[in-house]
């Protein structure tokens, strides 16, 4: 075959998606904008400029924007582009005189802080037995801090930051804005310890956190100091959050209140770590996860009671928008928090700008908004997750068909009028279910890389369970958001809400903990490489970009036939030409060894100081494990 005619083989798909993209920026146009701020970012981060080079392109460019007055255009998106690198810089990359980061490495040190809480304690409840540990894990604490004074070696040492500082045992009587005096062991945050794990660092980096402290579980390691003068927006939210948290706990069942909570304040750390896994493992953390379902049945409530009083759609969006604001920030206004409020927020800013509410436009701003904000968090999983889900879900509920017809329209009525009325009914129930159940296929099927690119987790049982718990978190978060403002002070409605949110999410706990045990509900695969990802996702834009069922099924079967390939890859049998494998692994409370045996199956030996305990699993994640000892 000549490299021309290779060429030409290639060209279809390239202009296809350029095509695509050209219909998409047509149709949102801070598309340009938004992906422009992400290059800014993802350069920031690949390249790490410093900030005098950033200010210095910056003002170049608003330079030749004033004397090119054609180009324009061009000259705002390299200057959207600088302003994400700058922010991102500022949040995440670039570090201050005396910076926690410059003091720190990777072998722990002893280190006295003296701090304000900003965050937390946020508490983890003890494990449970597990036949592969010596000793259950015991209950633990963290906080987030601003640092003020540490001491090295008993010598005072200049130092700014902020640090995450957590410990084993009973959790200090403290609150945001305490001041706090502990020692322990600092160290930059945990890099992964083996292949495959997730990068801590970069997460806690991404969020502003240059170090932390590890507390021993003994008397005066941490000692609180009282109340603190310092103003601070962290602390103000999280004083917040913790009141909202206090006000549920009041009003619900205590075996129901972690996941209560874990619902509809995003504090998913006091779930057990047996639920945690049981919701991880079916592919429906999402529940669990502050997003667009809380916030758009929020909007949504309120519009249907201001409807009842009789109050116009305008009207209607200052206080939605407010309500929303309100919200985030009982939740702490975390990331996930920030993405819904500025998805909802931009819809009723609309609404109050009399304009018609555009979707995409709206997903576009909200992106810029959250990396404007916390820019930290565009690349975190649960981010790209959400904006995909929010896309896909778009693309699944609309743009199927051209709008009906007056004709149309008047005779698909006067067929339903025909029907009995028991079937029109059970007719629309079904389509209901089978819309659900589609929407739920399609965005299964686009997320589905990239979760097991980041979790190496692939969760078929999420396509059975999706719906019924949407629809169970739904009929939670209705009743919950009461809770939050009255808690147990007006005993019968407070009653009545909580028993309604404790059954709504009772079913929850029973569906989850059913599918966890489906064979097969849950696959583990390798690693997905980053061209594959990144050619696949580009394949969905043509898919997005494309009009009408004919259209879209066209768009989409080279995408699927990509996805079948990787799949295929994913989950075929590693070649083994060596009759065994041994590797080292640190898994934090000892030694690991794993020997993967010719005929397919692992064994396992996890060992303390006290000695040995070995485990012989058919799949190193799986769940069918037997134990013995020897020391």
């Amino acid at each position: 075959m000549s490299a021309g005619s290779g060429f030409s083989n290639l060209s279809g798909p390239l202009l296809a998606i350029g095509g695509s993209l050209h219909n998409v920026w047509r149709s949102a146009p801070l598309a340009p904008a938004a992906i422009a701020f992400t290059v800014g970012a993802t350069a920031d981060r690949v390249l790490a400029p410093q900030p005098w080079m950033v200010a210095l392109a910056l003002l170049a460019v608003i330079t030749s924007a004033a004397f090119h007055a054609s180009g324009r255009p061009l000259w705002l998106l390299i200057l959207v582009a600088l302003v994400g690198a700058g922010r991102n810089g500022a949040a995440v990359s670039w570090t201050m005189e005396h910076d926690l980061a410059s003091l720190l490495g990777d072998d722990p040190i002893p280190m006295r802080i003296e701090a304000v809480v900003l965050e937390g304690p946020d508490i983890t409840p003890a494990g449970k037995t597990d036949p592969l540990r010596t000793s259950p894990l015991p209950p633990r604490y963290e906080a987030i801090v601003a640092v003020k004074k540490i001491w090295i070696a008993g010598e005072p040492t200049p130092a700014s930051g902020t640090m995450h500082v957590s410990g084993s045992g009973t959790a200090p009587l403290i609150v945001p804005g305490d001041r706090i005096d502990a020692v322990g062991q600092a160290q930059l945050p945990q890099a992964p310890s083996n292949p495959g794990e997730t990068d801590s660092r970069e997460a806690w980096w991404a969020r502003g956190v240059h170090g932390e402290l590890r507390v021993a579980d003994r008397p005066g390691d941490l000692v609180p100091l009282g109340p603190s003068n310092d103003w601070d927006l962290r602390i103000l939210l999280s004083r917040v959050r913790r009141w909202a948290s206090s006000r549920l706990a009041a009003a619900v069942d205590p075996t129901i209140e972690p996941l209560a909570a874990a619902l509809l304040l995003g504090e998913t750390n006091r779930l057990s770590r047996e639920n945690w896994d049981q919701y991880r493992r079916t592919g429906v953390v999402h529940v669990l996860a502050i997003s667009g379902q809380h916030l758009v049945l929020l909007a949504l409530f309120l519009a249907m009671a201001g409807r009842v009083f009789g109050w116009r759609k305008t009207a209607l969006a200052v206080p939605v928008a407010c309500t929303v604001l309100i919200y985030a920030g009982m939740t702490g206004a975390r990331p996930a928090a920030l993405r819904a409020a500025a998805t909802v927020g931009a819809l009723a800013f609309a609404d109050m700008l009399r304009r018609p509410r555009h979707l995409p436009s709206a997903i576009a701003l909200s992106w810029i908004v959250v990396g404007l904000i916390d820019p930290g968090d565009l690349f975190s999983t649960g981010c790209l997750l959400s904006f995909l889900a929010t896309m896909l879900l778009y693309w699944a509920t609309t743009g199927w068909s051209a709008p009906p017809t007056e004709q149309e329209d008047a005779l698909a009525r006067a067929r339903d009028m025909g029907r009995s009325l028991p079937w029109r009914w059970t007719r629309t129930v079904l389509l209901g279910i089978a819309g659900a159940y589609g929407a739920n296929l399609v965005i299964w099927i686009g997320l589905a890389p990239m979760v097991a690119a980041r979790t190496h987790l692939i969760s078929p049982a999420a396509l059975l369970v999706g719906p019924p718990l949407a629809i169970l978190g739904s009929l939670a978060l209705l009743p919950g958001f009461p809770l939050l403002l009255i808690g147990n002070s007006i005993p019968l409605v407070s009653a009545g809400l909580g028993w309604c949110v404790a059954m709504a999410l009772g079913g929850c706990s029973h569906l989850v903990a059913w599918a966890s045990t489906w064979p097969g509900g849950s696959l583990w695969v390798g690693d997905i490489t980053i061209a594959w990802l990144v050619v696949w996702h580009l394949l969905l834009i043509p898919i997005i970009a494309a009009q009408g069922s004919a259209g879209r099924l066209r768009a989409a079967t080279p995408a699927l036939a990509w996805l079948a390939l990787g799949l295929a890859i994913a989950l075929a049998p590693p070649k083994r030409t060596d009759p065994w494998r041994c590797t080292f692994l640190s898994v934090g409370h000892g030694g690991c060894t794993v020997i993967e045996w010719a005929d397919g199956t692992t064994t396992v030996y996890l060992w303390q100081a006290q000695g040995w305990a070995v485990g012989f699993l058919f799949h190193f994640c799986g769940t069918e494990v037997s134990t013995g000892s020897m020391s």
